[in-house]
């Protein structure tokens, strides 16, 4: 998944959970059957010698037809998702609750 010497903007690898696995973050756009549409964040782990491991799964039902990702060093993952009004969602892993949440909108953005 990469344009030129660009990673592309639809996948980032990293490890996301603070585990040894690698992991792989992707998003892309859906329509159901019946019309519905929307936007989605997948996130993949890739154990070593096992198949592939679905670890999270959100839909951003909607009109969307775009979504782009990326992450940070302190592994959080941004989801930008509207083309128009620059919303993003970021994503990281909760060790707690042993699962990825959806952290509140910074004062700023």
């Amino acid at each position: 998944l990469y344009f030129g010497e660009d990673k592309s903007p639809f996948a980032v690898d990293g490890v996301f959970d603070g585990s040894k696995t690698k992991q792989t973050a992707l998003v892309g756009v859906y329509q159901t059957c019946k019309g519905a549409r929307g936007a989605f964040l997948l996130i993949v782990s890739w154990p070593a010698n096992k198949p592939p491991v679905i670890r999270h799964l959100v839909e951003l039902p909607g009109e969307r037809e775009f979504a782009v990702v990326s992450a940070s060093e302190d592994s959080t993952i941004t989801l930008k998702h509207c083309l128009e009004c620059d919303h993003i969602s970021k994503y990281r892993w909760n060790k707690s609750k042993r699962r990825f949440a959806l952290l509140p909108p910074d004062p700023d953005e």
